[in-house]
């Protein structure tokens, strides 16, 4: 709803002040620290002996080890290469809608045509992928997103813009809905944290270097950026398959 609502209005107040804009930014912000303030009071609960046991007996085991599990660091790859794609639409997204002669307004309906359909079709998308294997819907998720953020490219109107975020979205909650579960799944118990903190690190990463990459590459050329983004989806689709372990023959003896 946030995202809905934010990308709506944000739009509208950069259609006729960027300074109204980061204003009301910040104002929400203040706000949210004021929630969290008012609403997240509970007391700190005492460290019981169980739990610095298991710290202690979780410490030995540094991030390098951490590396060394395939699984994971594909996992990682994927995301870099993932948040690379995504990015675009925050970054990549308005420098289109500017250069076809769309407004500020426009490309916060766009915005907003995300957050309304995240808002309506996320928890039915998540109900329907969540039976099949997560290692295929995170390819597919990552594939869709990376073909809807490359067409952006080839649309200069409304609606087919507006088409080309129906598919990006239905990409995005694919993946999202399943990437964190499957994180947890690669996860032993006492190592969840670690794992969660090389995942951010990758998400950071990617979402970082996207608008420095994404920003050289659409100087050189508006279609080398989207090409480039096609490139980077189809890889984090790779990235997400399971890799094929060569099967092992075992001859029986001879009589």
């Amino acid at each position: 709803m946030g995202a809905a609502l934010g990308g709506v209005i944000g739009g509208v107040l950069a259609g006729t002040s960027f300074v109204g804009l980061f204003l009301g930014n910040a104002v929400a912000c203040l706000l949210f620290g004021v929630v969290v303030g008012v609403l997240l009071r509970d007391a700190p609960k005492a460290r019981s002996d169980q739990d610095d046991a298991g710290t202690q007996a979780d410490r030995p085991v540094g991030y390098r080890q951490l590396l060394a599990d395939r699984a994971l660091v594909r996992f990682l790859l994927m995301t870099v290469f993932a948040e690379f794609v995504y990015i675009r639409s925050t970054v990549g997204l308005p420098l289109h809608v500017s250069d076809v002669g769309l407004s500020e307004r426009d490309f916060g309906l766009l915005i907003g045509l995300n957050g309304l359909l995240v808002l309506v079709l996320e928890l039915p998308i998540t109900g329907a992928v969540s039976r099949y294997r997560p290692e295929y819907i995170l390819a597919i998720g990552n594939l869709i997103t990376g073909v809807g953020l490359a067409l952006t490219g080839f649309m200069t109107g409304m609606v087919p813009l507006s088409a080309t975020v129906l598919v990006w979205t239905l990409g995005e909650m694919m993946t999202s809905s399943i990437s964190q579960a499957y994180l947890g799944s690669l996860a032993p118990p006492r190592m969840v944290g670690r794992y969660q903190g090389l995942h951010g690190v990758a998400y950071t990463t990617g979402t970082g270097a996207g608008p420095l990459i994404g920003g050289a590459v659409y100087a050189i050329g508006p279609w080398a950026l989207w090409a480039l983004v096609g490139v980077a989806g189809l890889l984090s689709a790779q990235l997400c398959l399971p890799r094929r372990r060569a099967a092992s023959t075992v001859r029986e003896p001879d009589s």
